[in-house]
Protein backbone atom coordinates (compact mmCIF):
# COMPACT_ATOMS: atom_id res chain seq x y z
CA UNK A 1 0.00 0.00 0.00
CA UNK A 2 0.47 3.49 -0.44
CA UNK A 3 0.47 5.73 2.54
CA UNK A 4 -0.48 9.86 1.87
CA UNK A 5 -0.96 12.27 3.75
CA UNK A 6 -4.95 13.18 3.77
CA UNK A 7 -6.15 16.57 4.58
CA UNK A 8 -9.10 16.64 7.35
CA UNK A 9 -10.24 19.69 6.09
CA UNK A 10 -9.87 21.76 2.83
CA UNK A 11 -6.50 23.97 2.73
CA UNK A 12 -8.04 26.21 -0.23
CA UNK A 13 -7.50 29.27 1.74
CA UNK A 14 -4.04 27.96 3.12
CA UNK A 15 -4.52 29.43 6.45
CA UNK A 16 -4.28 25.68 7.69
CA UNK A 17 -1.72 24.65 5.34
CA UNK A 18 0.74 23.74 7.22
CA UNK A 19 -1.19 22.96 10.77
CA UNK A 20 -0.52 19.53 11.88
CA UNK A 21 -3.60 18.83 13.30
CA UNK A 22 -5.32 18.64 9.78
CA UNK A 23 -2.63 15.88 8.75
CA UNK A 24 -3.76 12.11 8.52
CA UNK A 25 -1.91 9.71 7.38
CA UNK A 26 -4.15 7.20 5.34
CA UNK A 27 -3.71 4.75 2.13
CA UNK A 28 -4.09 6.02 -0.86
CA UNK A 29 -7.42 4.26 -1.22
CA UNK A 30 -8.87 5.75 1.91
CA UNK A 31 -7.83 9.30 0.43
CA UNK A 32 -9.71 8.70 -2.84
CA UNK A 33 -12.62 7.14 -1.55
CA UNK A 34 -12.89 10.60 0.65
CA UNK A 35 -12.10 12.61 -1.83
CA UNK A 36 -14.62 11.43 -4.02
CA UNK A 37 -17.60 11.14 -0.79
CA UNK A 38 -17.74 7.20 -0.81
CA UNK A 39 -18.26 5.05 2.12
CA UNK A 40 -17.54 6.39 5.81
CA UNK A 41 -13.96 7.33 5.11
CA UNK A 42 -14.74 11.19 5.93
CA UNK A 43 -16.11 9.82 8.97
CA UNK A 44 -13.47 7.89 10.26
CA UNK A 45 -10.38 10.50 9.60
CA UNK A 46 -12.78 12.96 11.26
CA UNK A 47 -12.85 10.32 14.17
CA UNK A 48 -8.91 9.60 14.31
CA UNK A 49 -8.59 13.57 13.70
CA UNK A 50 -11.06 14.53 16.95
CA UNK A 51 -9.32 11.66 19.27
CA UNK A 52 -5.95 12.81 18.79
CA UNK A 53 -6.62 16.29 18.84
CA UNK A 54 -9.91 17.14 20.49
CA UNK A 55 -13.43 18.30 20.01
CA UNK A 56 -11.55 22.10 20.46
CA UNK A 57 -9.37 21.10 17.57
CA UNK A 58 -11.99 21.01 15.06
CA UNK A 59 -13.85 23.83 15.93
CA UNK A 60 -10.25 25.56 15.34
CA UNK A 61 -9.60 23.82 12.25
CA UNK A 62 -12.91 24.92 10.82
CA UNK A 63 -12.72 28.37 11.81
CA UNK A 64 -9.44 28.92 10.84
CA UNK A 65 -9.85 26.87 7.16
CA UNK A 66 -12.56 30.02 6.43
CA UNK A 67 -9.95 32.12 6.76
CA UNK A 68 -7.81 33.70 3.67
CA UNK A 69 -3.82 33.55 4.67
CA UNK A 70 -1.45 34.69 2.25
CA UNK A 71 2.30 33.68 3.79
CA UNK A 72 4.95 35.69 3.76
CA UNK A 73 8.64 34.71 2.68
CA UNK A 74 9.74 35.27 6.57
CA UNK A 75 6.70 32.68 7.83
CA UNK A 76 7.39 30.04 5.26
CA UNK A 77 11.46 30.57 5.82
CA UNK A 78 10.64 29.67 9.57
CA UNK A 79 8.25 26.84 8.86
CA UNK A 80 11.00 25.13 6.21
CA UNK A 81 13.69 25.52 8.99
CA UNK A 82 11.14 23.95 11.82
CA UNK A 83 10.47 21.00 9.41
CA UNK A 84 14.08 20.53 8.41
CA UNK A 85 15.08 19.81 12.02
CA UNK A 86 12.37 17.18 11.97
CA UNK A 87 14.70 15.03 9.46
CA UNK A 88 18.01 16.08 10.52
Amino acid sequence: KVLVVDHFLSRSHASIFFDERNLTLVCRTANWEKFRNRGDTAYRITKAVQNRWGDSAIEDLTFLSRIPKKWNPDELLSLAESYKKLWT
